[in-house]
């Protein structure tokens, strides 16, 4: 098992066979880092997840054709947002990535190592923690030390905490980027 590079750009997936982006900034209450939004065009096939856990199950279709993808890299954070639109621009989740710390170099190049574990949001305020035995394999055998593995597990905790309650706050964000993103198009 081997920690992956992941970046705003998102040029590494092939399943997007089409799409144009558009890279910015942001900065609001405390918060500052990079965005960028992907509109996709054409994809191999739609990409459907299915979430169970925590009382509740859910599944979605995160990717197809005509599907925008904001991603939010915060600094000093260890944790990447990807907020998933279909294509009337409707939300369909949240999807945290724990990461080591967000890279940022300003250039919509930016990225970060995944941490394996990952928190969704999905409409309605249904929290899932995803990929604990990812993380639990990967500590296992040596790529990820006990400092990371125990930094990862904390910061998911604390992401879900801050998630409690406050689903409104983050759609207010993520749409005040939204729209500076296509305004930006």
């Amino acid at each position: 098992m081997e920690i992956h590079h992941k970046s705003l750009a998102r040029k590494e997936w092939p399943r997007i066979l089409n799409r144009d982006s558009v890279h910015g900034f942001f900065e609001e209450s405390g918060l500052k880092g990079e965005m960028q939004l992907i509109h996709v065009h054409a994809v191999t096939k739609p990409l459907t997840k299915s979430y169970e856990g925590n009382g509740g199950s859910s599944c979605v279709t995160i990717l197809d054709a005509g599907y925008y993808w904001l991603q939010i890299a915060p600094e000093n954070a260890y944790w990447w947002l990807t907020v998933m639109y279909d294509s009337q621009l409707q939300l369909v989740e949240y999807y945290f990535d724990l990461t080591a710390g967000n890279e940022l170099c300003g250039s919509g190049e930016s990225g970060f190592a995944d941490m394996f574990l990952d928190v969704v949001l999905v409409p309605g305020g249904q929290v899932y923690l995803l990929d604990e035995d990812e993380l639990e394999e990967a500590y296992r055998e040596g790529t990820v030390d006990e400092v990371s593995y125990q930094l990862t597990r904390q910061n998911a905790q604390e992401l879900m905490a801050g998630l409690e309650g406050r689903e409104e706050q983050l759609e207010r964000f993520c749409w005040q980027c939204l729209g500076q993103m296509l305004e930006g198009r």
